[in-house]
């Protein structure tokens, strides 16, 4: 089966996902390392580019997925700078963290899924106004983000940042509220198709008894609905992690994750079929291991053929990082806030999931012309950039200048 647009590949799931292997035909080439790491770790510079074409595609992947001691001293490190920010309502301070971490980690593929679950979640500070539910938030995903989809997805109900952001702080048996449920089974899981909205009435019973209160999670027994649900064709006494398994073992799930992790890693120009992905799904929705679903995507031969060769625009945060990255320049403690801000931001609202449409972090076509003022600026040249910097501490402690980002991958 040949793609539409692309009549030379062969998109028979045996060979599509299949480990790539150079050869005469198909060489690994100085594009091909190029493609590799502007899928999986944002960008690269001259020599990284040159030591991935002379170690070969599945040695670069080695050091991708498995970058050793030297990432778990960052992280280390970084977690430290962030739980020192993380009071009070501005973000401002996390956002700059975050984006440091992106351009310096030495693990840049996990900083990348990280950023993938943030739109995949959507979760902004808008509603949660709360630094520290957010740095909560954000290092759950980190900490699954390579892991375990089903562990991530166990922790969202009683993610204090999710529930506030949705709206659903109080749910009452008397008045359960949908907002979760519907966000779980639209949004972040079966998708729109796969469910009723009877299943979201009977799911948010289930989830009844959670409240947030000065911005803490509390459970109120008296407040859940111990009455039977049937949700999803099946019917029990289902309390909030009973749902979360029952939303797992639906076959819809695996797919949908699947075919979001297609999308950002092999192409968003044009969809997979069921055929495609089924041997993925599958596989995934066995142990729903993120780390092997990434590395089979990184590894096959689909990756590195032209139907995702150049077939993704990058998003505004992945084109500014990727820039910093390649030129090795180091961010301000509060980099560039007002442009990188308006290209896409980080911890912000409207939720990724609405905002695509409308030109929000998740969309991939530009909506303003401030990136031009902005480039001058990430190439060394003083302008109307400076101005909107602010100045503060870098990680070892002196002050850093406002001259930062951007370089290109």
């Amino acid at each position: 089966m040949a793609a539409k647009g692309f009549k030379d590949v062969n998109l028979d799931p045996s060979w599509a996902w299949a480990r790539y292997e150079p050869g005469e035909a198909r060489p690994w080439t100085l594009a091909l390392a190029g493609h590799l790491f502007r899928r999986a770790a944002f960008g690269a510079n001259w020599d990284q580019l040159q030591r991935a074409l002379r170690a070969g595609p599945h040695e670069t992947i080695d050091g991708l997925l498995r970058p050793g001691e030297a990432a778990v001293a960052f992280n280390r490190t970084y977690d430290a700078y962030e739980t020192a920010e993380a009071g009070g309502q501005s973000v401002a301070g996390l956002r700059a963290w975050w984006l440091r971490r992106m351009i310096l980690s030495p693990f840049p593929l996990l900083e990348r899924m990280t950023l993938f679950w943030h739109g995949h979640f959507g979760i902004g500070n808008r509603r949660v106004q709360n630094a520290g539910l957010m740095l909560g938030h954000l290092r759950s995903l980190r900490a699954e983000a390579l892991g375990s989809f089903g562990t991530m997805l166990r922790a969202i109900p009683y993610d204090p940042a999710v529930l506030l952001c949705l709206g659903g702080i109080a749910n009452r048996k008397s008045a359960p509220d949908q907002r979760f449920a519907r966000a779980l089974l639209h949004n972040y899981t079966l998708g729109p198709g796969l469910f009723r909205e009877e299943d979201v009435a009977e799911a948010s019973r289930a989830f009844t008894g959670w409240f947030v209160l000065r911005g803490k999670l509390k459970y109120i027994a008296r407040e859940h609905d111990e009455g039977p649900k049937r949700i999803l064709g099946r019917r029990g006494n289902f309390a909030a992690d009973d749902v979360v398994a029952l939303v797992l073992d639906h076959p819809g799930t695996s797919k949908r994750i699947v075919r979001a992790l297609y999308r950002e890693l092999i192409s968003e120009t044009q969809a997979p079929d069921d055929e495609l992905i089924a041997p993925l799904a599958e596989s995934f929705a066995v142990d729903y291991d993120l780390s092997k679903l990434t590395e089979t995507m990184l590894r096959s031969n689909l990756f590195f053929s032209p139907v995702a060769y150049r077939q993704r625009v990058k998003s505004p945060v992945d084109f500014a990082v990727g820039i910093a990255r390649a030129w090795r320049r180091r961010s301000p403690r509060y980099p560039l806030p007002g442009q990188w801000r308006i290209w896409g931001s980080l911890f912000t609202s409207p939720p990724p999931w609405k905002a695509s449409r409308a030109g929000g972090i998740g969309s991939t076509t530009p909506r303003s012309l401030e990136d031009t003022t902005w480039r001058p600026r990430c190439c060394g040249v003083r302008g109307p950039m400076e101005r909107s910097s602010i100045p503060g501490r870098s990680p070892g402690g002196t002050n850093a200048p406002p001259s930062m980002p951007p370089r290109g991958s």
